[in-house]
């Protein structure tokens, strides 16, 4: 609760204020000011004043991927030093520091497992995927994201081109898909088909780096991202032996 973590914040030396946006900076983001408005009740000028002094402590930080001014929080070393230095009882602030730290993990997605709910759930897990450092693959859901996700769909595949990220993508053959993927850039994205008819994809799912993204697309809108070296690189050989089998 946000309870818990409010008073170790407070103990830090922040305010109310600054409490509450640092808190919803770390169970949300990276989020931008938008968002944040949204979720704590604070007036604008406020918020970019209390913007201005966490970013001053270097509490927080800009993601400069995104073109919203858009805000993720640094190391909650930060935090537990500033404690230290105020000499107040590190006791009582144990637990709220490892409350701290388990969200910070959660939130960058590791170690273990990272869920998440709903639409906006489905988008910050997809997110991380712009982060990838090895090319994607897995299997796609090109019907899921046209009925629910589709000006997400759009930003999403523009902006892994801008990014260079390659990816390989197995998916039911429908009209849907082939037209879609018509206006893909071949250069970063590589597909091959099988019949709908046999393989009905119920879920999308993403291979990279060291992780392995699971979501559906439909009600109850849920994905799920694990964390684990040995889990990717199971999945990843699955695929390349799909991928090897399929003209």
């Amino acid at each position: 609760m946000k309870t818990a973590i409010n008073p170790i914040l407070k103990s830090a030396g922040l305010n109310d204020k600054e409490s509450l946006v640092y808190e919803e900076i770390l169970r949300k983001g990276p989020i931008n000011t938008a968002f944040i408005l949204k979720r704590v009740n604070i007036k604008r000028g406020d918020l970019y004043n209390v913007l201005k002094r966490l970013e001053e402590q270097k509490l927080i930080y800009r993601v400069p991927e995104f073109k919203k001014l858009t805000y993720s929080v640094s190391d909650p070393e930060i935090i537990e030093a500033a404690i230290k230095t105020k000499e107040r009882n590190l006791g009582e602030a144990k637990e709220g520091i490892s409350l701290i730290y388990s969200l910070y993990n959660l939130n960058i997605g590791k170690p273990g497992v990272r869920f998440a709910q709903g639409i906006d759930g489905i988008k910050e897990i997809f997110n991380e995927t712009l982060k990838a450092k090895t090319e994607i693959v897995g299997y796609g859901d090109v019907d899921g994201w046209l009925t629910h996700l589709e000006k997400y769909a759009k930003w999403y595949s523009k902006e892994r081109l801008c990014r260079n990220i390659k990816e390989r993508i197995i998916l039911p053959d429908t009209s849907k898909a082939r037209e879609y993927l018509s206006n893909y850039d071949k250069k970063v994205t590589d597909v091959k088909f099988v019949s709908h008819e046999k393989f009905k994809f119920s879920i999308e799912m993403n291979i990279f780096d060291d992780k392995v993204v699971y979501a559906t697309l439909r009600e109850p809108f849920i994905a799920l991202l694990i964390e684990d070296k040995s889990i990717a690189e199971t999945q990843r050989a699955i695929f390349d032996l799909s991928w090897s089998g399929l003209k």
